[in-house]
């Protein structure tokens, strides 16, 4: 039995990313990306283009999530790269950012709710391509 727990421990996503230490701490992380994300959004979670009123808001609030994930233990290197070469933040369209920037604020704050609900990591299976 202590083996099969080592080879899972070994196989985690959360060890392979480093993720060693507790997952609790992330609380604080979720709740400041859930903070962005309902002051740009409205309450149906379309993206609140009155609620933000100039272009440098709106980029404000893109650098302030990218700050946000650059400073999680949890790691999300790939959003963060996502985001940085994603064409909808380089329009001129406050919309177009929002939504955006709503769509990625969804999916990073669903990744910490499944780390945090996650006890003891989790291993990803490759879908088999036969």
């Amino acid at each position: 039995m202590d083996i099969l727990k080592a080879l899972c421990d070994r196989l985690s996503l959360r060890r392979a990313q480093g993720h060693t230490g507790d997952m609790s701490d992330m609380s604080p992380y979720r709740a400041r990306l859930e903070r962005i994300f309902n002051e740009i959004t409205d309450p149906s979670g379309a993206a609140d283009v009155k609620g933000i009123g100039r272009m440098s808001e709106v980029n404000k609030r893109i650098d302030e999530v990218k700050d946000i994930l650059a400073e999680m233990p949890l790691r999300l290197t790939q959003i963060e790269e996502r985001m940085e070469g994603d064409p909808d933040f380089s329009r001129l369209s406050r919309k177009r950012r929002l939504d955006a920037l709503a769509d990625y604020l969804r999916f990073a704050i669903g990744l910490i709710d499944r780390e945090i609900a996650t006890p003891g990591g989790h291993m990803i299976v490759g879908a088999n391509d036969d």
